[in-house]
């Protein structure tokens, strides 16, 4: 065999190598593949990422975690441009916190659907501390066309700093106020009254944060948030300035 012929026996050897160990590629990647939507069924049945957070499931219930830190725009001690709040820098407007939401479909959920929310903030860690946690504990019932519970108090750090937002299609917007004295007692709300509609927006528990009372003290919160609803999931826009409405995601 010339020396041409054995170069050309050569290639042509390592031509069906290569199509061989692309063919074994392609079974793997086909295995990995349903291998990878075979996990992704299994995991659905513990978990699922709504609007960018992880919701894990046990049994009928749902539960998510998520937090992060007040913009309160800042510390100066020569006096910023708001007499009331002369620590601030660079005063901000309100912050809303959009902890949870039920989109309306045929109502709010099924009968029995619960939900809990706890949601603490403080400085530093500093949890134990007045004037410095804020500690609401929020349960209540998610059916038909209602959204409603109590809000207990249990640590407050200052008065009407933190309001509870409320957006309904047939009620004007309305702010609870949160006071200081209000410590250790329960109230109820409702986020959505009934006789609005079965298939309006979404009712949303909600807080609007003043952060001009936090400047030199900055505040990191978080929420640990359960509910059965299958109408219920975490909000996509969780920390704004722009006030959430009803009828808008």
């Amino acid at each position: 065999m010339s020396l041409e012929q054995q170069i050309g026996a050569l290639v042509k050897a390592s031509e069906n190598l290569t199509g061989a160990v692309n063919g074994k590629i392609g079974e793997i990647d086909k295995k990995v593949e349903v291998a990878e939507s075979e996990f992704e069924k299994w995991r659905a049945n513990f978990s699922e990422t709504i609007n960018g957070i992880e919701v894990y499931k046990q049994g009928g219930i749902r539960r998510f975690f998520f937090g992060g830190t007040f913009n309160n725009g800042g510390y100066t001690s020569t006096g910023g441009p708001d007499s009331n709040f002369p620590t601030c820098s660079s005063p901000q407007a309100p912050s809303f916190l959009n902890i949870l939401e039920f989109v309306a479909n045929s109502g709010f959920g099924s009968q029995g659907d619960i939900f809990k929310i706890e949601y603490i903030s403080s400085h530093r860690g500093m949890g134990a501390s007045d004037g410095y946690t804020d500690h609401f504990i929020f349960t209540g019932t998610s059916f038909s066309d209602s959204v409603a519970g109590q809000v207990e108090f249990k640590k407050i750090s200052a008065s009407n700093h933190i309001k509870i937002f409320i957006s309904e299609p047939n009620n004007e917007e309305k702010e609870v106020d949160i006071t200081k004295d209000m410590q250790g007692s329960t109230i109820s709300v409702s986020f959505r009254t009934i006789g609005q509609g079965y298939d309006a927006g979404k009712a949303r528990v909600t807080l609007k944060v003043d952060t001009r009372y936090h400047c030199g003290a900055g505040r990191a919160f978080g929420v640990d948030v359960t509910y059965t609803s299958n109408r219920g999931q975490p909000c996509k826009n969780r920390l704004s300035m722009t006030k959430p409405q009803w009828d808008l995601s």
